[in-house]
């Protein structure tokens, strides 16, 4: 609507001060194409007659359109679908109307649930108006109005005498959810709430008699839903505060039964002046936060406007909610605040929150489309930030109740304007601005342990088609061990789907989950953009990351802890077995007769294990075999010899030994001789040489300790050997006892 004020010597004040009291610090020069033909008409059945109250969704890859349209004093629904290129009637009977055509039927909601498109509508049945609802399969429209068995409702109102208005639709967590305004007492509208779950509807509003109201004596109207936080919330302006006006009410519902109010629960609600009328509220989700937007004025009292209505906004964070605004009596998001906003839409897209409403302008007093983008901290007007918007087909035609949605990639606002100032033939109009694509999520590979050889596959999916040209990007990859590696695009170009891929390769490790990087990289003459007629370079910020704390990596196979012997310590010679134990990091498995080359010049061959975390070899000592401490030759003396060492998941073992000598080494663990060669003896005597003593000493010496030698085993020529001692096992002596010379 317009501002109610006469063109004076104040407005050029005004003008003067439109910088100051506006918000243009920020303006992006957005372009806005017209998608309705861009001539005199728009989108309507009829061009004569006016159109009002556009909805939106996205079916089947069309973009749909739904509002009322009068038809020989008759408002109607119509619905078009738009496919990129042309609008086509998409309502019953290859018309685009919807409801019938004796009565008035208003204020359509379309949305997309479960395969079909909804379309929801007030139509006037029998002296009242009900709430209608459709589905539609893409070649036919049907009635979903069926309550569960036993209720006897053909029309989702609660009371089937009772006026209802005001329809809005959602999806959350697998139902469909309607809420609307509806009359349980003369004159006063109760908030209901209803779910679909694809065959019948079942109240979640309590059932009985009255609604959500704060106060159900008192009207309420215009609900609107939004999820936030995996929960669903509606908001609606009910009459209440301490001068009894509009106040903005928002409750947040449990998904079962409950529904709790967040905005204080008292009788003012979430208005910045209880006393001022709100209207219109609308929610989204966005940077963490319930944003909530509406319209409330303020008294403007210097130029004696009166009340001038504010875009406020505010943020709830689950706990509690603050002003994003500016939080002043004066603040709003307006281009001016001399002029009023009304029918704030919002919708978030490419990391942004996109806000739209119709505001008069300065010179001629005609409602104009204002639209803004906000980061989380900078408000930035798109509709060119002038007096008059580029979003108007004709700044000089009043345009309202804007709506914004996100089709193909790209930014698509409906409103309806008038053809010519002052009469009553609004047409609905359709612009729509390009958007550089943007990830709006990346899916990860599926959960498990990824080996040798396996790839890990990424998709990126982008709002838009891409083109890859000029490289091959890649998203980097942290893991536990191997560091950063890269996942190398495989393929997509020229879709919205981009795919990614790493193949393991041995010693890559992560026991926590994988780390995907924040962003795809692309190398050195390479680009990513759109397929616009004007590319526009897209967003490499990687969004919506599954998670991947289930994504691990095992490409590292059995390690060698330690050799040891269940032989016990002890000399060993030709003929003797000696068992070596291989002890593992993990289970291996074995095929073939792997072998261990050792210091004594023999080699142990596998004979058992497989399957365990120890391995057993044998050792059959051999002659010209020795060694003073049994070990392996070195530390690769581990030999597959044809065959395999390999954990369950197929890792190759890691062969390299403990340090030879170490103390997980063969020779560390145990003491084993292996002996080969015979001693040595060195006979000696202290008598002199020839001798003609009775008796003479004798000192026997071996080369190397001996065991079990006794004096029946010196043989004497012309004499005997008499008294045996033993020094020690090299060292022994005797006394030869001659019986003739020589």
């Amino acid at each position: 609507m317009k501002r109610n004020s006469t063109f004076s010597i104040s407005l050029i004040v005004a003008l003067v001060l439109f910088c100051v009291l506006g918000n243009i610090s920020n303006v992006i020069g957005q372009t806005w194409t017209s998608v309705d033909g861009g001539g005199t008409y728009g989108i309507n059945t009829s061009t004569a007659t006016y159109s009002r109250i556009p909805s939106t969704a996205v079916f089947n890859g069309l973009l749909y359109s739904a509002w009322q349209e009068q038809n020989s004093g008759v408002d109607q629904v119509h619905i078009k679908s738009y496919n990129g290129t042309t609008w086509t009637a998409a309502g019953e009977s290859s018309s685009s109307k919807l409801n019938s055509s004796s009565t008035n039927a208003l204020k359509p909601k379309i949305a997309y649930y479960n395969g079909p498109l909804y379309a929801a509508y007030e139509e006037y049945d029998a002296s009242i108006y009900r709430i209608h609802v459709k589905k539609y399969n893409g070649t036919s429209w049907s009635l979903v109005e069926n309550y569960s068995a036993g209720d006897g409702r053909t029309t989702i109102n609660k009371g089937v005498t009772a006026n209802a208005t005001e329809v809005d639709l959602i999806v959350y967590n697998g139902y469909l959810y309607a809420a609307w305004a509806e009359v349980p007492t003369a004159g006063v509208y109760n908030i209901r709430v209803s779910q679909f779950d694809g065959s019948f509807w079942t109240s979640v509003d309590g059932g009985g008699t009255y609604g959500l109201n704060y106060n159900t004596s008192k009207l309420a109207h215009t609900p609107r839903f939004a999820v936030y936080n995996s929960q669903l919330y509606l908001t609606w302006i009910e009459d209440g505060g301490a001068s009894s006006v509009y106040q903005v009410r928002v409750r947040r519902y449990d998904g079962s039964s409950a529904w709790t109010f967040v905005d204080g629960n008292a009788s003012a609600g979430l208005n910045y002046n209880s006393g001022k009328q709100a209207s219109n509220p609308v929610m989204t989700s966005y940077n963490n936060s319930l944003y909530l937007l509406w319209s409330e004025p303020y008294e403007e009292t210097y130029y004696g406007y009166g009340d001038i209505d504010l875009l406020r906004v505010r943020k709830f964070d689950g706990s509690s909610w603050s002003f994003v605004d500016g939080g002043g009596s004066t603040s709003g998001w307006n281009l001016n605040i001399l002029d009023g906003a009304f029918n704030p839409e919002c919708l978030v897209a490419n990391g942004l929150l996109y806000v739209i409403w119709n505001e008069p302008d300065d010179m001629n007093f005609y409602n104009q489309i204002r639209a803004v983008t906000f980061n989380g901290t900078t408000k930035s007007f798109i509709d060119g930030g002038g007096v008059t918007s580029n979003i108007n087909y004709n700044s000089l035609n009043d345009a309202e109740q804007p709506v914004l949605t996100n089709y193909l990639g790209n930014i698509y606002a409906l409103w309806h304007e008038e053809r010519t100032s002052g009469l009553n033939n609004d047409q609905i109009r359709a612009k729509k601005t390009l958007l550089s694509p943007f990830v709006e999520s990346v899916s990860v590979p599926s959960d498990g342990t990824y080996f040798t050889g396996q790839s890990l596959t990424f998709t990126v999916n982008y709002s838009k088609d891409v083109v890859v040209s000029g490289g091959t990007p890649y998203i980097p990859i942290t893991l536990n061990t191997g560091g950063t590696v890269n996942a190398s695009y495989t393929g997509g170009s020229g879709t919205s789907t981009l795919t990614f891929s790493y193949t393991i390769v041995s010693g890559n490790v992560d026991t926590d989950g994988i780390f995907v990087g924040w962003e795809i990289t692309l190398p050195g003459g390479c680009t990513l953009q759109s397929e616009d007629a004007t590319p526009l370079t897209a967003s490499l910020t990687l969004y919506n990351v599954s998670s991947t704390t289930g994504v691990l990596v095992d490409a590292t196979g059995p390690t060698v802890t330690s050799v040891s012997s269940t032989t016990a310590d002890g000399y060993y010679n030709t003929g003797d077995v000696i068992v070596i134990t291989i002890t593992c990091s993990e289970a291996a498995t074995v095929t073939g007769a792997p072998t261990l080359a050792l210091n004594s010049g023999g080699t142990a061959s596998y004979t058992s294990g497989s399957g365990t975390t120890v391995l057993t070899f044998s050792y059959t000592v051999a002659s010209g075999h020795n060694s003073a401490d049994l070990d392996y030759s070195s530390t690769s003396s581990l030999s597959l010899s044809g065959g395999t060492i390999r954990d369950a998941t197929g890792n190759d073992a890691t062969l390299t030994l403990p340090a030879v000598g170490g103390a997980n080494s063969l020779g560390g663990q145990k003491n084993i001789v292996i002996d080969n060669v015979a001693p040595t003896v060195t006979l000696s005597s202290t008598a002199t040489d020839p001798t003609n003593a009775s008796s003479i000493p004798v000192t026997i010496t071996f080369s190397e300790s001996v065991s079990g030698f006794v004096v029946g085993d010196i043989t004497v020529t012309n004499g005997t050997a008499g008294s045996f001692t033993t020094v020690n096992a090299y060292t022994y002596t005797t006394s030869i006892t001659p019986t003739a010379a020589g």
